[in-house]
């Protein structure tokens, strides 16, 4: 597998920074990888913060997917923002 950076980001207020800043790496030969897309469910947040997760009823399993490009990237490039939803 060819070595590549992959991008730790909050999805809904930063994906159109790193689908535009991995373009631009890859147009100098850098590969990079970043989860294209996340499926939410409708489930209340609490249920989340209450214990009551279950991650076979998640639609995508998100993490595990992320967690096993993390292990084998050569770099990390974290983006930090506040947080604020894009409408």
């Amino acid at each position: 597998m060819k070595p590549y950076i992959v991008f730790s980001y909050h999805y809904n207020s930063d994906i159109e920074f790193v689908r535009a800043l991995s373009q631009i790496l890859r147009n100098v030969e850098i590969p990079c990888w970043y989860l294209e897309t996340v499926m939410k469910k409708n489930r209340p947040w609490q249920d989340y913060a209450g214990g009551k997760f279950d991650w076979q009823e998640e639609p995508q399993n998100w993490q595990a997917t992320f967690l096993e490009h993390f292990i084998l990237a050569r770099g990390v490039i974290v983006v930090f923002s506040r947080g604020r939803e894009v409408s």
